[in-house]
């Protein structure tokens, strides 16, 4: 109820929603009721990916996001198409009817929402039935809450500029987007959606430009041995190994 207020009264607010499980069962997080005010359904489930080529070679629960929806945040990144790594989510979406949710990230329309602790837990690889949602899944959603001012209809002069009430919203399925090891590795998206989302909520636009690739540079450190060590090969063993190849392409020639 007090989040809910903040975000009518102006605030901004970042939501991010880890599957909860406790035994054999989701656990509800207390948010549902607030979010679905703003017209975000959470759902209780854990997406499984499907689509060979978005899933980490290493397992882990690691899937990538190349999907994105239009929005401010991620207009740049639909016609880049990056990769985005996030581990273990849950669906959130926009609800059905009447909803200002704006959906952020998607997944392959092979993926789906397992509903079944036990069925993903068991000896057999889980498998999509009656009760799962079907892909593409959404996993993150913007609302924005301001109040908007109606365009002058006709003739009509525009309306005084009022000021504007509620604040917005960011709620994603997982917290593992913004883990070290994703946002550290400059071949993934994570830091730019980081920065765009933290722009986006705090209304510093310059935050949402994609930032230049950073490249992870490191000073290669040389002691004197290495350096002798290098004279070596490169003024010695490397002239002597073409001087031997050369001798042995003359004899093969000359047998």
């Amino acid at each position: 109820t007090a989040l809910g207020a903040y975000v009518r009264a102006g605030g901004n607010l970042l939501v991010t929603l880890d599957p909860l499980v406790e035994r054999d069962a989701f656990r509800a997080t207390g948010l549902e009721a607030m979010l679905r005010g703003f017209g975000v359904a959470v759902d209780e489930n854990i997406v499984i990916e499907r689509d060979r080529s978005l899933l980490n070679a290493g397992g882990d629960d690691i899937f990538f996001v190349t999907t994105y929806g239009e929005h401010a945040t991620t207009n740049v990144l639909r016609r880049l198409r990056p990769t985005t790594a996030l581990r273990l989510a849950r669906s959130i979406r926009p609800v059905d009817v009447g909803s200002s949710a704006v959906r952020l990230l998607e997944t392959s329309a092979e993926a789906y929402g397992e509903t079944s602790i036990a069925e993903r837990g068991g000896e057999l690889p889980p498998a999509k039935n009656g009760a799962d949602l079907g892909g593409p899944l959404s996993l993150a959603v913007a609302v924005d809450t301001r109040a908007r001012r109606a365009e002058p209809v006709g003739d009509e002069p525009p309306a005084p500029q009022q000021a504007r009430t509620g604040g917005r919203m960011i709620v994603v399925g997982t917290s593992s987007w913004l883990m070290s090891a994703f946002i550290d590795r400059p071949e993934v998206a994570n830091f730019d959606l980081s920065s765009a989302w933290t722009g986006w909520l705090t209304q510093r636009e310059a935050l949402i430009a994609i930032a230049p690739k950073r490249v992870q540079a490191r000073a290669v450190v040389m002691a004197e041995g290495d350096l002798t060590s290098l004279a070596v090969r490169v003024l010695f063993l490397m002239p002597m190994a073409v001087l031997l190849l050369g001798i042995a392409v003359w004899w093969t020639r000359r047998q």
